[in-house]
Order: structure tokens, then C-alpha cells, then sequence
């Protein structure tokens, strides 16, 4: 029974990895983010989850504050979000399949969309 109750926390606390690629650069957590190859790595616990963002040319690591979990919407693939405004692009909401999504930050005022796919 205990093999189990460790099993179970360990499983709840895994992290899932995900690779994307941008052709533009991004504000995460008001910090601008070069153009280029990223992996995000998304703990989801008990606690409060957490998202960990690097570039995986230069190694530069950031923490991503993470506003609020959003309803897992069943997709097969990954998806980044980013919010695009005529000045900059925000990175907005990560979703993983298996995982609730996260809402991580808004462009101020009106703004678009602009969805990439992620490799796992």
C-alpha cells in the first residue's frame, strides 16, 4: 500500500517537456526572448504548478509565472499561445495533452492570436 501512496505522488508530480520553435521574439514575465528554438518544462504537483522556459541555443533559463491552470481541452498535440499585439508578442497559454492548459500573461489592450505547434 505504501509502494502505492509513493507511486501515486510520484506520477502527480511528473513533468512533461515540450519543444517549440519561434521565428519572432516574445515577452514572457515582461523579459524579451530572442527569436529562436525553446523547450518548456511544466511541473504539475500538488502544490502550485510551475513552468520552466529555455532557450535551447544559449541555455538562458526564466521562470514562468503561471496566472491561473486552464481546462485541458483534450488536444493530441502541443500548443503555445501567444498574444500579438502591432508592438510585441506575449507568450499567453501553454497546453499540453494530458495536462490541465496554463494562462500565463495577456497583451494589454486589444490583440490577436498566434498559435504554434509544439513537439513533445
Amino acid at each position: 500500500m505504501l509502494f502505492a501512496l509513493v507511486a501515486g505522488v510520484a506520477s502527480a508530480q511528473s513533468a512533461k517537456k515540450v519543444q517549440f520553435e519561434t521565428s519572432f521574439s516574445f515577452l514572457v514575465n515582461d523579459k524579451e526572448m530572442p527569436a529562436g528554438k525553446y523547450q518548456l518544462e511544466a511541473m504539475a504537483g500538488q502544490g502550485p504548478a510551475s513552468l520552466v522556459l529555455r532557450n535551447t541555443q544559449t541555455n538562458d533559463k526564466v521562470m514562468v509565472k503561471v496566472i491561473t491552470r486552464l481546462a485541458d481541452l483534450g488536444g493530441k498535440e502541443p500548443r503555445i499561445v501567444f498574444d500579438k499585439t502591432d508592438k510585441a508578442q506575449y507568450l499567453a497559454e501553454v497546453h499540453i495533452p494530458g495536462m490541465d492548459g496554463f494562462d500565463v500573461q495577456h497583451a494589454p489592450g486589444e490583440h490577436g492570436h498566434t498559435t504554434l505547434p509544439a513537439q513533445p
